[in-house]
């Protein structure tokens, strides 16, 4: 080693280890080079990452595959992947992960902020949600809105963008608000039911406050992980 050149700096073998940046940046990850050895370091990941976002399989999945291929470059893609599988389902059967509960939370939120049916639908697709699953969450928006779902989301819509009864202006021009509703996924029928809605102002468009937080059962799990961990 050069003189005042300090251990682990630059030109040093420990400067070129595989790292996980985004556990600990610009710290070396020790490697493993077993699958028992693997799958209990993602097993501790595992539970780390669910104690702080909580999450669903898929988002699960995706990380513990990131994580595995630094933690284990040696071993073989097969083995990684196939620890990844062992790890999601264990956490799975502990009821520390679950798709229904994270899906469900996530519609209802998206409901909340003013997103139509179409658009929460598509935002769980997008995130690798088995469609039975969708189809489940989309059904039990129903059950928490006296509306019609996309009626109480265009309320919300309407009430953030002061649109409809929600304008500072009630002289505006409704055309205008009615394609603002387009433009964002509403049906025309939905829009202009709200932007005629004189007594819309008095709504409360939010069909489910826990939701924000992800409900009472995810902060359990995450109490749960953190106990595990």
């Amino acid at each position: 080693m050069a003189a005042g050149q300090r251990p682990g700096g630059k030109g040093s073998a420990a400067a070129f280890r595989p790292r996980d940046r985004g556990l600990h940046p610009g710290r070396p990850v020790p490697t493993v080079d077993t699958e028992t050895a693997l799958a209990d370091r993602l097993h501790r990941s595992a539970l780390a990452y669910l104690a702080r976002f909580g999450g669903h399989r898929a988002a699960l999945a995706a990380v513990l595959s990131r994580r595995a291929r630094t933690y284990g470059p040696a071993l073989p893609d097969a083995v990684r992947a196939g620890v990844v599988v062992v790890v999601v389902e264990r956490c799975a059967a502990a009821g520390l992960v679950d798709d229904q509960a994270w899906a469900d939370a996530r519609a209802r939120r998206l409901l909340g902020r003013g997103k139509p049916s179409t658009a929460i639908r598509d935002d769980l697709a997008s995130r690798g949600l088995p469609a039975a699953v969708i189809d489940r969450a989309m059904a039990g928006l129903s059950e928490v809105t006296a509306d019609d779902p996309d009626l109480t989301a265009a309320h919300a819509f309407a009430k953030r963008r002061r649109l409809g009864p929600y304008r500072r202006d009630p002289a505006a021009d409704p055309d205008h608000d009615l394609a603002v509703f387009a433009r964002a996924g509403f049906s025309y029928r939905v829009a202009k039911t709200v932007v005629d809605d004189k007594a819309g102002a008095d709504r409360t468009a939010d069909p489910d406050p826990a939701a924000r937080t992800g409900g009472s059962a995810a902060t359990a799990r995450r109490a749960e992980c953190r106990r595990r961990g």
